[in-house]
């Protein structure tokens, strides 16, 4: 009784016969065998270099994700520098304001006071944390709590991409 083997487990390559159209092995040589190269291109408008195509995948896919971290963290200092998502997610206020004073707080910042009307008609003056870049704008963008328009913890200046009109 013959045992059936499947391909997968059945006898070892060696000991299987071959087609006769296939050629038998080279004989084994004395010296080593010939490095395989992969195949490289060279891409001169991005540098000067020939590398394989392998490196120049992996290289430009960190250049995707550089750009890609620089446009979230473009987006991300935008949203912030104009309040916008306190404005549309937080129902936040928003009135058109004057800054005046100055106290610095380091290089970059400084404590100013906010004056601003609210919805109501009310006019407020708040103490607010601002860029000094905000202090060339003529008017500035107050956003605010409508429940509590003076609560300095829930009031703060953004600088819109357009001048804000009184």
């Amino acid at each position: 009784m013959a045992a059936t083997t499947s391909p997968r487990w059945g006898r070892s390559p060696a000991s299987r016969p071959r087609p006769a159209s296939v050629s038998p092995p080279p004989a084994t040589s004395t010296g080593p065998l010939p490095a395989r190269s992969s195949p490289t291109s060279a891409w001169f408008l991005l540098a000067p270099v020939e590398l394989a195509v392998p490196t120049w995948l992996t290289v430009l896919r960190w250049l995707t994700a550089a750009a890609l971290a620089g446009g979230c963290w473009g987006a991300f200092t935008s949203l912030y520098r104009t309040a916008a998502v306190a404005r549309f997610l937080r129902g936040r206020g928003c009135a058109p304001g004057t800054l005046e004073g100055w106290r610095s707080l380091g290089r970059r910042h400084g404590e100013a006071d906010l004056l601003f009307e609210d919805g109501r008609g009310v006019r407020h003056r708040v103490p607010v944390v601002v860029a000094r870049r905000a202090l060339a704008r003529e008017t500035v963008l107050a956003v605010y709590d409508p429940a509590r328009p003076g609560d300095v913890a829930r009031t703060r200046a953004a600088l819109p991409r357009k001048e804000a009109k009184p």
